[in-house]
C-alpha cells in the first residue's frame, strides 16, 4: 500500500516524514507590488524572499521566519505559491485582483499538490483581500486564518511590529484586535 515508504526512501530523506508531521501550520504571505527589479532591471534571478520590497512584505517575512521557519510561502500574483529560497526572475507585474480568475486559481491548486502544501492542516495568511480569497480557494482542506483581515495597511504594520517585538505569534483566530 505504501510502496513509496521503503528503506531507500528513508535513507535518502530520513527527516522527511518527521518534518512534515511537525509542520501543522503554514504561513502564507502576500508578495508586494514593489520589487527589486524596479531598482535594478538588469538583475537576474534572486531568492523570492529578497525579490519583494514593500514594507508589509518585509515585516511579514520577518514574522514568518521567526514563527514559521521552514513552513511558509509567498503568494505572488504572477507566479503563484513560491518558496522563500526559490530563485525567481522578473515577470510582468500583475494586479492582485487578477488572482481571482479561473486559470490562475487552477494553477494554484496544482501548485498546492506539487509543493506538498496540502500536508498542512491549518494556514495563517497575511496579505490583502485578494490574497485571502486565493488562499481560501486553493487550500480548501485546511483551516485558514486571516488575523489581519479587517485592518488597514498602517494597522497591519503596527500589529506585525508588536508581534515581533513581543515575540508572540498571532493566535489562530480570524481577526486580531
Amino acid at each position: 500500500m505504501y510502496e513509496f515508504l521503503n528503506d531507500t526512501y528513508f535513507k535518502l530523506r530520513p527527516d522527511y516524514i518527521v518534518e512534515r508531521v511537525k509542520m501543522r501550520t503554514l504561513c502564507v504571505i502576500g508578495a508586494s507590488f514593489k520589487r527589486i527589479w524596479d531598482l535594478n532591471p538588469r538583475l537576474g534571478a534572486v531568492e523570492a524572499r529578497k525579490a519583494y520590497l514593500g514594507n508589509l512584505f518585509r515585516l511579514s517575512t520577518r514574522y514568518a521566519e521567526k514563527f514559521y521557519r521552514g513552513s511558509w510561502v509567498i503568494l505572488s500574483p504572477s507566479l503563484g505559491y513560491v518558496f522563500p529560497d526559490e530563485k525567481i526572475i522578473d515577470r510582468d507585474k500583475v494586479d492582485p485582483s487578477k488572482m481571482l480568475n479561473n486559470s490562475f486559481l487552477a494553477r494554484l491548486v496544482v501548485q498546492v499538490r506539487e509543493k506538498s502544501l496540502d500536508l498542512y492542516s491549518s494556514v495563517i495568511a497575511i496579505g490583502g483581500s485578494h490574497y485571502v480569497e486565493a488562499v481560501k480557494y486553493s487550500l480548501p482542506f485546511a483551516r485558514v486564518y486571516f488575523p489581519l483581515r479587517k485592518l488597514r495597511y498602517g494597522e497591519k504594520l503596527t500589529v506585525l511590529k508588536q508581534a515581533l517585538r513581543k515575540n508572540t505569534p498571532f493566535p489562530l483566530v480570524d481577526e486580531v484586535a
